[in-house]
C-alpha cells in the first residue's frame, strides 16, 4: 500500500515538474488601467500569442522574455520573471488609434464594388491564425474621388481541426484588417468580432466608421483571424490548445499577375513575401496569379 502510495505522489510530482504550467498576465495602459485588446505577445523564434478582449493572455512559466507591441502603444520587453502578473503600456499620442467593432452589418449606403470579390472563379484555401494576408488593389478611373466604406471579405468559416473534423464550439470570429498605402506604410487597423450566426453568405463586412479616401496610388488591404471566443466565452489564439491546425479557408481569385503576400506578424523583420508559382510556405503550386478576393464598398463623394 506504501509502495503504490509512493508512485502516485512520484507521478503527480514528476508531472508537474516535467510540464510547464501556464501562467496568466494581463497587459492594461499604463494611464487608465484599461486592458490592452488583442495586443501581441512576442516571444522565442518569431513565436507569439495575442490577449483577449480584456487584456489576459496565458503563457508557459518557462519563457522569460516576451515582447509586448500595439498600435497604440510602444513596444515594451518584459521580463516576466522580475515582473508581477500586470504589465503596462505606455500610449502613443497618435491619431491612428485600432478600433473594435462588434457589428457585420451592411451599411445602409450605395455602394460600387471594386476588386476581385465577384470573380466567378475563385479557390479557397486554409487560413491559419497568425498569418495576414495582404493584396494590392489598383488604381483605376472608376474609384477616382470615391471614399472606401466598407471592406467584404469572402470566406468559408467551417473551422476544422488536425484531423480535418469541424469545430462546432465556435461561437465568434476575431480578424484584424489592416489597410496600407502604396509606400506599405499602415493607414488604418481596426478588430472586427463576429458572431458566426450573424455570417451570411459566407461573407465578413468590415464597415469604416469615417471612410477613406481610395489614394490615386491605390491600396493594400491586410487580413488576419486572429482567433475565436468558444461556447464558453473563452479566447482561443491557437496556442495552447489541443487543436494547433484550426482554421478558417480565405477565397482567391485569378489575377493578371501576383499582387497578394503574407506575413508572420510575431517575425522581427516583419518582411512581406510574395505568394508566388512556388511557395514551400504553403501548400499549393500556382499555375497562374491568385490574388485574395477582397470587395471594396465605396461611396461617390
Amino acid at each position: 500500500m506504501k509502495i503504490k502510495l509512493l508512485i502516485i505522489i512520484f507521478l503527480t510530482v514528476g508531472s508537474n515538474i516535467c510540464y510547464p504550467q501556464l501562467k496568466k498576465y494581463k497587459v492594461i495602459d499604463k494611464f487608465s488601467n484599461i486592458g490592452v485588446a488583442f495586443a501581441s505577445v512576442g516571444y522565442g523564434n518569431a513565436k507569439g500569442i495575442y490577449t483577449d478582449e480584456r487584456g489576459y493572455f496565458y503563457i508557459n512559466d518557462t519563457i522569460e522574455n516576451i515582447s509586448v507591441s500595439h498600435l497604440s502603444y510602444f513596444v515594451n520587453n518584459f521580463n516576466l520573471l522580475e515582473k508581477d502578473s500586470i504589465l503596462k503600456l505606455n500610449p502613443r499620442v497618435i491619431e491612428l488609434q485600432e478600433v473594435v467593432i462588434n457589428s457585420n452589418i451592411k451599411a445602409n449606403l450605395t455602394t460600387t464594388f471594386f476588386g476581385t470579390y465577384y470573380k466567378k472563379e475563385k479557390f479557397k484555401f486554409f487560413c491559419f491564425p497568425k498569418t495576414e494576408f495582404i493584396t494590392y488593389m489598383k488604381p483605376s478611373k472608376k474609384v477616382e474621388n470615391f471614399t472606401v466604406t466598407q471592406i467584404y471579405i469572402p470566406c468559408s468559416l467551417d473551422c476544422i481541426d488536425k484531423k480535418r473534423k469541424k469545430i462546432k464550439e465556435i461561437e465568434k470570429f476575431v480578424f484584424r484588417i489592416k489597410v496600407y498605402d502604396s509606400d506599405r506604410e499602415r493607414l488604418f487597423s481596426g478588430i472586427l468580432i463576429v458572431a458566426k450566426k450573424e455570417i451570411e453568405e459566407n461573407e465578413v463586412i468590415y464597415n469604416l466608421e469615417k471612410g477613406l479616401l481610395f489614394p490615386f496610388e491605390g491600396l493594400y488591404i491586410g487580413v488576419e483571424l486572429i482567433g475565436w471566443y468558444n461556447n464558453e466565452n473563452e479566447f482561443v489564439d491557437n496556442s495552447y490548445s489541443n487543436k494547433q491546425d484550426n482554421c478558417i479557408r480565405l477565397k482567391f481569385s485569378r489575377t493578371k499577375e501576383y499582387n497578394t503576400y503574407f506575413i508572420n506578424p510575431f517575425s522581427p523583420d516583419n518582411d512581406w513575401k510574395e505568394i508566388k508559382k512556388y511557395n514551400k510556405n504553403f501548400d499549393l503550386t500556382l499555375k497562374k496569379p491568385l490574388g485574395l478576393a477582397i470587395g471594396l464598398g465605396l461611396k461617390e463623394n
